[in-house]
């Protein structure tokens, strides 16, 4: 099978989550501000921005045979899908919360944020192609140039987000005095804008990685790869 129809993984999976640690949660700082000493409810402490990037060793399958993989990922046709690369990228968010409360009121107030860009790289290589084939090698080869892309696109993006957040954080609300019976309303209210601005960003850099990825599966690509070897058809029509 000379013309060998290789892809990138088609869900590439891209998750924002922000979690906001509860009110009742050990890391939610309550404090009770006392009537004197001019004390103000609320402090002008700036929240604490720090963005890390994490990435996890890339995960094998080849416990797949072409048709399953087919059956999955290529309803409609159009060549024959030999591997898949891809994996979740994450967006996760994580931040604590101040509370400080004096005569029935509390003000709610975002202490710090954590954003981590995370990438869990995977490939599935039909199970037709054994280790140590030529099929394999090749299989191999090219969706490990699908990892290194997204690996590079994280590195990439990671000061780009940094940037981002800082930008969010500063020109959002930082805190909201609220009864004491509606702290996590408040909690809810900061946090709800964060995440949407978050997920605009998502919404901008997506298709940016979209594009590097549908540069590396082209027609040519494919037929260099498919000419490197001679048993593309023996080895489908053996089976996983």
């Amino acid at each position: 099978m000379r013309a060998a129809h290789l892809t990138h993984f088609r869900y590439m999976l891209f998750i924002i989550m922000l979690t906001m640690l509860p009110v009742n949660s050990a890391y939610a700082q309550r404090d009770r501000v006392s009537r004197g000493g001019g004390a103000t409810l609320c402090s002008d402490e700036e929240p604490k921005v720090i963005v890390k990037l994490a990435t996890s060793p890339t995960k094998y399958y080849k416990n797949y045979d072409a048709r399953s993989i087919n059956a999955i990922h290529n309803a409609k046709g159009g060549g024959t899908i030999l591997g898949l690369a891809g994996g979740p990228l994450e967006i996760e968010t994580r931040g604590q919360f101040s509370i400080r409360t004096l005569n029935g009121k509390a003000c709610v107030q975002i202490k710090n944020i954590e954003v981590m860009l995370w990438t869990k790289p995977a490939i599935i290589i039909a199970s037709n192609f054994k280790k140590g084939t030529c099929e394999y090698r090749e299989v191999f080869a090219h969706e490990q140039r699908h990892i290194r892309t997204t690996r590079k696109f994280v590195r990439e993006y990671a000061p780009k987000l940094r940037s981002e957040v800082k930008e969010i954080i500063r020109t959002s609300r930082h805190h909201i005095i609220a009864r004491q019976d509606r702290i996590e309303d408040a909690q809810e209210e900061l946090q709800k804008p964060i995440l949407g601005r978050i997920s605009q960003f998502q919404n901008k850099i997506m298709p940016v990685l979209q594009s590097r990825q549908a540069a590396i599966d082209t027609p040519e690509e494919y037929k260099k790869v498919s000419d490197k070897c001679e048993d593309w058809g023996k080895r489908l029509a053996e089976g996983g």
